[in-house]
């Protein structure tokens, strides 16, 4: 008699996740699917919140508002109601890693923000330039935005990339896209159920994240003096070539949309003696 209940309530639970989930496919826009298996972007439709910032860094605000629109970049107030395929106003777009993505600063303070011209924000957290390409063939040739301005930022990523990986992976024809975990993918593609109970927690404490990155950095012995010029002249002779001629080829992708490609770097990325030009779009 148990044995009988027990199943028919595992049958009546089944049937009622396998009606809510038909439900959610016909009523609910799942704003999961990966945009592209070569494109590294945010899933479109987002509404984070990000709390306990203020142990990251002094005067933090107390919530961060993190939004993507229907194609995948990160709102302000310039942006949220901003259409680049309908509206023929001179926009700019940017792509990089955490610097330029700037997750835990609030809307509009992210560097992207400030500049003059609305300017769609594509950055991503841990994304180095090889993958900054793919986003860049993704929004120029699949979503079919026509931006005037294309800003790259990059610098402590490729770096990192290098160190672990070598100079090979900056080459586009030959870097192999990973999946970080297939099963992940397999979900968001296609259950509905569990993305859209994933939505309704909203709150994210980025402090768990920074820490384990903080700590896995300092797991790295430091270098020496004499190892870290040995490094320069490798990184002079091995990767800056490579990324030369991949920012030459992300220049050729958007020389035929007549998008002026503009190459920034990080402060501390590559040189210590570096001064910011100021003349730029944020004047």
């Amino acid at each position: 008699m148990i044995k009988k209940r027990i199943a028919i309530l595992f049958l009546s639970s089944l049937i009622a996740l396998l009606l809510l989930e038909i439900s959610l496919h016909l009523l609910y826009k799942n704003p999961y699917v990966l945009p592209d298996e070569n494109a590294y972007l945010h899933y479109p439709n987002l509404h984070l919140k990000f709390s306990n910032l203020d142990t990251l860094y002094k005067e933090a605000p107390d919530i961060v508002s993190f939004n993507t629109s229907d194609l995948g970049y990160i709102e302000s107030s310039s942006t949220r109601n901003f259409d680049p395929r309908t509206n023929p106003q001179t926009y700019a777009i940017s792509l990089g890693g955490s610097t330029t993505e700037s997750a835990v600063i609030q809307e509009d303070r992210r560097w992207s923000d400030l500049l003059v011209i609305p300017t769609l924000n594509y950055g991503k957290s841990k994304v180095f330039s090889v993958q900054s390409y793919f986003n860049l063939t993704y929004i120029l040739e699949v979503l079919r935005l026509r931006p005037q301005h294309l800003l790259i930022m990059h610098g402590i990523n490729d770096i990192w990339t290098y160190i672990g990986d070598g100079a090979q992976e900056f080459e586009p024809k030959t870097y192999q896209y990973i999946v970080g975990n297939p099963w992940t993918d397999f979900v968001v593609k296609h259950l509905y159920l569990p993305t859209f109970l994933w939505r309704l927690s909203k709150e994210y404490n980025y402090y768990a994240f920074y820490r384990y990155e903080a700590r896995r950095s300092l797991s790295f012995p430091p270098m020496s003096k004499s190892a870290f010029q040995h490094f320069l002249r490798i990184f002079e002779e091995t990767l800056k070539p490579k990324l030369h001629n991949l920012y030459r080829k992300m220049a050729l992708k958007a020389e035929p949309f007549e998008a002026q490609l503009i190459i920034l770097t990080q402060p501390h990325a590559y040189r210590a003696d570096y001064i910011p030009y100021r003349d730029d779009l944020r004047s």
